[in-house]
């Protein structure tokens, strides 16, 4: 292309004007490579955020859960306690009316 735009100014003219187009495609198209990566980038930023943000949700009701197990097993036990404490009592009640029986 070079040596047709030295024997003809026109093509010279010509010549160049495709060169500015194709360098300037050229740069368009690293534009839009970088754009895309910036897009790409600023999405996986936001995922990234957005999975923290639902991990610390997660964790509170989880933190949430394990605080009304642990009451809910205080409870429990507490009526285990008397629960136990009753049957202590049954049978102390069934010993005393065998003795009465027995008499």
């Amino acid at each position: 292309m070079k040596m047709l735009a030295k024997e003809d100014k026109t093509m010279e003219i010509a010549i160049s004007g495709v060169w500015q187009l194709t360098e300037e495609e050229t740069i368009r198209e690293e534009c839009l490579k970088r754009e895309e990566w910036l897009m790409n980038y600023n999405w996986e930023k936001e995922k990234q955020a957005r999975t923290a943000e639902e991990n610390k949700k997660l964790k509170g009701r989880l933190k949430q859960k394990n605080s009304e197990i642990k009451r809910k097993n205080e409870v429990i036990s507490q009526k285990d306690e008397v629960i136990n404490q009753k049957e202590a009592r049954i049978a102390q009640l069934e010993e005393e009316l065998q003795k009465i029986r027995r008499r």
